[in-house]
């Protein structure tokens, strides 16, 4: 729709950065709680429905904006955030809330089915990884912990897995090291 058109090109990249680093420093204690635990239970399986609905040809037009929108927020929550204390629960904006749905998604994608209606493409995987790329420099990227914890991800979904869950795992790790910094490449 056209009021989308113009909201979108009035918003800059700097904007989006600076409005997220403000909510993002006003994350309430409760999110730290129990409940945070339980939120990002919800959270998952949002996310995870509105992925699921990218796949299907039929609402993928519709959903593109707000699968695209959700990968943005969590990179820039991801990139912009301090990680957690020690033993405090992570807040629903952490990188395992996303990773952990978009490799699901990944896997769904590639599992058996009688019909092949679905295609995610590009997956939100790629489009994550491509935000966290424009958000940071090489440098700062290579700091990040989520390629070392996407690995781990990746290469667990390897081993003793229906086979459909290894080639997702491979693919996840073609995806991942073509985006990958280099300075982790050598060190992963």
């Amino acid at each position: 729709p056209e009021g989308d058109a113009d909201m979108k090109a009035s918003f800059s990249l700097q904007d989006e950065l600076n409005a997220a680093e403000g909510v993002l420093t006003h994350v309430s204690p409760e999110l730290m709680n129990k409940k945070g635990l339980a939120k990002q239970a919800v959270c998952r399986k949002v996310i995870g429905a509105i992925f699921l609905a990218a796949a299907n040809p039929d609402l993928h037009e519709e959903v593109k904006g707000l699968v695209d929108g959700i990968c943005r927020y969590f990179a820039i929550a991801v990139s912009r955030c301090p990680p957690p204390e020690e033993g405090v629960p992570r807040p629903v904006h952490s990188e395992s809330v996303l990773l952990d749905v978009a490799i699901d998604a990944l896997c769904q994608e590639q599992k058996p089915r009688n019909d092949r209606k679905t295609n995610l493409s590009p997956s939100p995987l790629e489009i994550y990884l491509d935000i966290i790329n424009e958000l940071c420099s090489q440098e700062e990227a290579s700091k990040l912990p989520l390629y070392e914890q996407l690995t781990r991800m990746l290469c667990h979904l390897c081993y003793q897995r229906p086979w459909w869950q290894k080639v997702a795992g491979c693919l996840g790790l073609k995806i991942l090291v073509s985006r990958m910094p280099i300075m982790n490449l050598l060190t992963q």
